[in-house]
């Protein structure tokens, strides 16, 4: 069951029913949006039809909740946390999350093998210093806090958390912020950033259910270890785009108090962590398709040279 089916939930569909692969396997992809739109060629469509079952249910309501946790026993959670301005339990709590450990916890745990995708923003601001699984978790935005509890609940249940960073790929690059030409810190100021690309991350999630140690916890970071500013600098070489500006975090707060820069970003900009990945590579034998953003950019380097013309103007 794929518990949520966004960008990697479709990923993970994608791979599975590539050429002739895992036609035995059946999904079930719960959703709170519609059917899944296809793009691919006929055959691989005609497979996926096959054994893709799709749902679209509101995953807030509990009656809805009890009929999924009844229907699958290996499941992937990609859902985002519940909304801080329509919580239930509180700002620092992920209510979503809660209501599916409440009814997956009726069922036996040796019927349960799962995968929780959270964030290695759990781990909040490490001031550039290499982290790891077992360092302390001191998050300060209320988004990161949500995700540990919702970390806390699933471990009960033998889950695998999966800890992800800035997720990209050819379709998910921050153009839109380039083309604005909104600043990034200076050199002085500048944070470290973690990424993860999209199909390595949706290999990994499916792998964890099968190689991931019940309770564990796994960095799905890759090697890169990119300032920020080195990152936009990187993409907007690749594209074609002029390279932003530098900015102190006083000039970046004044821009986000007149709302051209969001909070999200903002909050952002007071974490700096190296995240290490060492249980990626050895525990779950995870081999990067892009170990690095630049092995990302020099494989896709025509695709990115156009990607511009594309794109809307701003």
């Amino acid at each position: 069951m794929l518990y949520g089916c966004g960008k990697v939930g479709t990923e993970i569909i994608k791979q599975r029913y590539k050429k002739n692969s895992g036609p035995h396997i059946r999904l079930l992809c719960v959703s709170r949006k519609k059917k899944l739109t296809e793009k691919s060629d006929s055959s691989a469509k005609k497979r996926r039809s096959d054994n893709v079952l799709s749902m679209a249910l509101d995953l807030d309501e509990r009656e809805n909740i009890k009929r999924i946790a009844s229907l699958g026993s290996m499941i992937i959670v990609l859902i985002p946390t519940m909304d801080s301005n329509n919580s239930l339990r509180g700002q620092e709590k992920d209510s979503r999350t809660r209501l599916l450990a409440i009814e997956l916890s009726k069922k036996e745990a040796a019927q349960i093998k799962g995968v929780y995708l959270s964030t290695t923003g759990v781990y909040g601001d490490k001031n550039g210093k290499k982290i790891n699984e077992t360092s302390k978790c001191i998050p300060k935005n209320k988004r990161s806090l949500r995700r540990l509890d919702a970390e806390n609940k699933v471990r009960k249940l033998n889950f695998h958390v999966l800890r992800v960073p800035g997720i990209y790929s050819i379709n998910r690059l921050p153009l839109s912020r380039l083309l604005k030409k909104t600043p990034v810190l200076n050199n002085e100021e500048d944070i470290y950033t973690n990424h993860i690309h999209e199909k390595d991350l949706a290999r990994t999630a499916y792998l964890a259910l099968f190689k991931g140690k019940r309770s564990r916890v796994t960095n799905v970071v890759d090697n890169s270890e990119l300032k920020m500013s080195e990152y936009m600098d990187l993409i907007a070489s690749a594209t074609g785009i002029e390279k932003p500006v530098r900015a102190s975090i006083f000039e970046l707060t004044k821009l986000a108090e007149k709302g051209l820069i969001s909070e999200m970003a903002m909050s952002f900009l007071n974490e700096s962590r190296r995240v290490d990945n060492k249980r990626l590579q050895e525990e779950l034998k995870v081999n990067l398709n892009y170990p690095t953003v630049d092995k990302f950019i020099k494989t896709n380097k025509k695709q990115l040279s156009t990607i511009r013309q594309q794109t809307p103007a701003q």
